[in-house]
């Protein structure tokens, strides 16, 4: 049977009369006001049609209980569902009225609809009561599909037996794979518990069901696409660790925000991504660059550029003032205005090359930065210094939007982190003081209302947007410390926020915990800064979509010399992805040469000098001893590790290496192989690895392990080198019980075909296991339980 609203009230009482003639049952909009398969309730006689103590005398039979409990039933509400018939003289007379009211309740969603599943749980009735997000008094196509899917369970089974996961603890979902503009299928994971076949109720149609949004909202579940193959995952298929692959109808748009969930009647869990094409939203800074390799072809700017574009990003980020300190190696004239930067030859080739998008830290040249430095308004801003900035970035963004109208690229136009520049410099504790923080919404402000004047003025496929970075979020967030993000930021006109996310890159990689709360912590910091700003007004949405996010990264990483691979790579990968996932417009790694240099035991950045002191110290310039670590390209001209984990990202350049992957099935703490290591301290190992080797018909290419100089790049699970004896290691394990290892096997000197890869290693007391992948795809197993081996893997 089935009913809606009156017919849905008549469907209920109908089963509860004739239990033993009703296969199974589905009744909506009615009102919250299920009848109760009780005698009383709070201390009330319940009289047909509330409850059944006077069934007998109406219709000369008992009220059924074993035939009602065994009938599946499926009660639903619209939460907007505003059609209560109880003041109906039709439907009710005056005395059952006041009992329907004072067993039931006034509100149908908050009171009624706990009332009933209160009762019919403990009446142990096989029976869901579901209320729909964003449903009126209707039955959408939704609700049809699940009413379907109701009875078709229970017409192909005898047996009704749903699971009831409303609550979803134990139930995951995610994107296996990133989505991105153009795409024609998407692919999730989805991890579901075996917990839930011991519960004993409810699926609420016998499954869940995958879902698929670009809409407002995937309760609604308008979809503008449908999904090929099964989205259906019933009791049998749990516990389910599994992957699927649905193939779209019509291609992914730029914009669209993509929500997949998995549905029991409601949204269990959902996981949402907006999309852009990842190249156009994954890039890095290249500034302050302490060497350089080739000088003959390109100018400074343009080197790191180019950089950018191999490893297939298509966001550049740089600096536009400063700029004899920013780009060295370079014969710069001197700078009137910032329209005179970006008419510089450096510049414009810059904006002439394959970027998409553009983000410039900006400052307008002024008489006050002229007299009191770039941050002059942090202690003094005259309306004539307001005036001055409005006209410079009214002027800047006129002559980008009328120089480079038809090339479509986005500019950003942002400051250097905020928080520090406020507070003086980096290192300050702050918080910052009341009167520089309106000082400084009074710059922003000015810069803001210049951009928007050139805006309104000229019509151009450019977009010119601007953004206020901010880098103190944590302390705010956690502590309460007066900073931009909880002080001025929810007021401040901008169209972006810029997030230089040193401090969570700190934190986060110092967690025990990394792959889960590390990367909440990304996700939940961004969110935070989101709800502190200002909503994306329509020039935003015209150029991200309707629904557009406003932050992003602008800043991200750690040194590989302070924190070692692991950790750095780590802090990359999960503030990368998470950041991806959660809908930035941009991220932005710092950076692609390195900026630090280490000269008689200082780090430099910043030095008017540094082309002298370089060449005076450094006779074939820094060494990869000599800076920090911050780079895709290394100063010995090597790809970093950063640079194949973007090329995979980014799918480019993968004919450059292979991705070797072991995924261990236990490894041993380190505490409990060496007492003297405290627990918290203890690291997971596996394998002493000594040496690698690329393998062909006729030779073996040895890497020297533990030296960054000759050794493949890693992307996790590999420590610090050792010494064992006069042979020097690399431990691989880590806290994610997998090591991966990025094998640039085309940049061999030899033209025969790499055919295996060989790993000389000794394993951790007891043994290891690992499952091996190559390039994603299972390819053997390897067992180490004895000493030290020779194995080789076939590729």
């Amino acid at each position: 049977m089935d009913g809606f609203g009156a017919a849905g009230n008549f469907t209920n009482r109908f089963t509860a009369l004739h239990p033993d003639r009703v296969a199974c049952a589905t009744a909506g909009g009615i009102n919250g006001t299920a009848i109760l398969p009780v005698r009383e309730y709070d201390g009330r006689t319940l009289r047909y049609q509330v409850g059944i103590t006077d069934l007998e005398d109406l219709t000369g039979s008992t009220f059924d209980r074993n035939a009602w409990q065994e009938t599946p039933q499926f009660l639903y509400l619209g939460a907007e569902d505003e059609s209560d018939t109880i003041p109906s003289d039709t439907a009710w007379n005056p005395e059952l009225r006041e009992l329907a009211l004072e067993v039931y309740g006034r509100d149908m969603q908050k009171d009624r609809m706990s009332v009933c599943r209160e009762v019919y749980e403990r009446a142990e009735a096989n029976a869901q009561l579901p209320v729909y997000e964003h449903t009126g008094h209707e039955v959408p196509n939704w609700i049809r599909r699940d009413i379907y899917q109701f009875h078709n369970q229970h017409i192909r089974s005898d047996e009704f037996r749903p699971i009831r996961v409303r609550n979803g603890d134990n139930i995951g979902l995610k994107f296996a794979e990133r989505p991105a503009a153009g795409d024609t299928e998407v692919t999730v994971s989805i991890d579901i518990s075996e917990y839930l076949l011991e519960l004993g109720q409810p699926f609420s149609d016998g499954s869940l069901s995958i879902v698929a949004d670009t809409g407002d909202s995937i309760g609604r579940r308008e979809r503008e696409f449908t999904l090929s193959g099964p989205t259906s995952i019933t009791k049998d298929d749990l516990p389910a660790e599994q992957t699927r692959t649905f193939e779209l109808d019509r291609s992914l748009n730029a914009g669209d925000e993509l929500t997949f969930g998995i549905v029991d009647g409601e949204v269990v869990t959902e996981v949402t991504t907006i999309l852009r094409a990842i190249e156009n939203r994954l890039g890095a800074t290249h500034v302050g660059s302490k060497y350089r390799f080739h000088a003959d072809e390109y100018d400074i700017v343009n080197e790191g550029a180019a950089a950018l574009e191999n490893v297939g990003s298509r966001v550049f980020k740089g600096w536009s003032y400063g700029i004899e300190k920013q780009y060295p190696f370079h014969d710069w004239p001197e700078f009137d205005s910032q329209v005179e930067v970006f008419r510089s030859d450096p510049f414009r080739e810059l904006l002439n090359r394959e970027f998409n998008a553009y983000v410039f830290n900006s400052t307008a040249y002024t008489s006050g930065a002229e007299k009191h430095g770039w941050g002059y308004f942090v202690s003094r801003f005259n309306q004539d210094h307001e005036t001055e900035v409005v006209q410079s970035y009214e002027r800047l963004t006129r002559y980008l939007l009328e120089t480079y109208d038809g090339t479509g690229i986005e500019i950003v136009l942002s400051n250097w982190e905020g928080d520090w520049l406020l507070a003086g410099g980096g290192g300050k504790d702050g918080p910052i003081d009341p009167d520089t923080l309106q000082r400084a919404k009074r710059w922003w402000s000015a810069r803001q209302r210049g951009i928007e004047r050139a805006r309104q003025a000229v019509e151009s496929d450019v977009a010119v947007l601007h953004a206020v970075e901010i880098n103190r979020v944590l302390e705010a967030r956690e502590d309460g410390i007066n900073w931009i993000v909880n002080t001025i930021l929810p007021d401040l006109p901008v169209d972006l926020v810029a997030y230089s996310a040193w401090d969570l890159c700190a934190t986060a990689a110092n967690m025990s915990t990394f792959e889960t709360d590390g990367r909440d912590l990304v996700s939940n910091t961004l969110s935070y800064i989101e709800n502190q700003s200002p909503n994306a007004n329509e020039y935003v949405k015209s150029v991200y979509g309707a629904n557009a996010r406003v932050v992003f990264p602008s800043e991200y990483g750690l040194p590989i010399r302070q924190n070692g691979i692991d950790e750095s790579m780590r802090a990359t990968r999960v503030v990368t992805e998470e950041a991806l996932d959660w809908g930035s417009p941009y991220v932005l790694f710092w950076q692609t040469y390195d900026n630090e240099v280490i000269i008689d035991g200082e780090v430099v950045s910043l030095d008017p000098r540094i082309e002298q002191r370089l060449e005076s110290t450094f006779e074939n310039g820094p060494g990869l001893d000599d800076v920090m670590g911050f780079y895709l390209i290394r100063p010995d001209g090597a790809r970093a590790s950063t640079w194949y984990y973007f090329a995979e990202q980014l799918e480019t350049n993968e004919e450059a290496f292979t991705r070797l992957e072991l995924r261990y099935d236990s490894l041993r703490l380190e505490s409990d192989i060496n007492p003297d290591i405290p627990e918290e301290h203890a690291r997971k190992l596996g394998l002493a690895c000594f040496r690698m080797g690329l393998v062909t018909s006729t030779e073996e290419y040895q890497f020297d392990i533990g030296d960054l100089r000759n050794e493949p790049a890693y992307k996790r699970g590999v420590y610090e080198p050792g010494q064992w004896d006069t042979e020097q290691f690399r431990w691989f394990g880590g806290i994610e019980d997998a090591t991966t290892i990025y094998i640039p096997t085309t940049a061999l000197d030899t033209a025969e075909e790499i055919e295996a890869v060989s790993i000389t290693g000794q394993p951790v007391e007891g043994g290891i296991n690992a499952e091996v992948y190559i390039d994603g795809k299972y390819r053997d197993s390897l067992s180490v339980d004895d000493g030290r081996g020779r194995y080789t893997i076939d590729l």
